[in-house]
C-alpha cells in the first residue's frame, strides 16, 4: 500500500504537515463504503475536546482507502460495551494502529509500521475488540 502518512507509536500519524494523536486527541466517528468495482473507504476521527488537545490541529481527519483489495469491518459494540464501565467515548477511541501479514488472520498480534511491508494489512484497533482491516493500492489522510 502507498501512503502519505506514517504511524507512530501505533497510535499517531505523521505526515508532512504535522502529528496527530488518533488515540488521545481524536475519536473514531465513522466510515463510509463505496463503490461496487473500484471500492473506496474513507474513516472519519473527530478532535476531542481538552486542554492537551492543540487548537491548531484539524477539527477533523479523514483516512482514505483507494481501490481496497481486502476489507474487514468488525464493529459490534455490544461485545464488552454492556458488560463493563465502558462510556460511549470509550467506545470510540482508537487503541492501536498496527499491520498484518495478508495470511495471518490471528488477531491476537500484529506489527508496528516500523517492520512493516507495502503487503501488509493495516488495521485500526477501536477500544472493546473492534477493528477495520483493510488492504488497499493506496491509502491518503486529509483534514478537514
Amino acid at each position: 500500500m502507498k501512503r502519505n502518512f506514517k504511524i507512530d507509536q501505533m497510535i499517531a500519524i505523521a505526515t508532512e504537515s504535522g502529528y496527530y494523536d488518533l488515540h488521545n486527541d481524536y475519536t473514531f466517528s465513522g466510515y463510509y463504503l463505496s463503490g461496487a468495482v473500484n471500492r473506496s473507504l474513507k474513516i472519519y476521527f473527530e478532535k476531542v475536546t481538552g486542554s492537551w488537545v492543540k487548537d491548531s490541529d484539524p477539527q477533523k481527519i479523514n483516512i482514505v482507502f483507494h481501490a481496497i483489495q481486502y476489507l474487514k469491518i468488525n464493529l459490534s459494540f455490544y461485545d464488552k460495551a454492556f458488560d463493563s464501565n465502558s462510556t460511549l467515548s470509550d467506545l470510540n477511541s482508537i487503541s492501536e494502529i498496527a499491520f498484518k501479514p495478508p495470511n495471518d488472520f490471528d488477531m491476537n498480534w500484529f506489527i508496528e509500521d516500523s517492520v512493516s511491508t507495502e503487503e501488509n494489512h493495516i488495521v485500526f484497533f477501536i477500544d472493546c475488540d473492534n477493528y477495520i482491516r483493510v488492504y488497499a493500492d493506496e491509502i491518503s489522510v486529509s483534514f478537514d
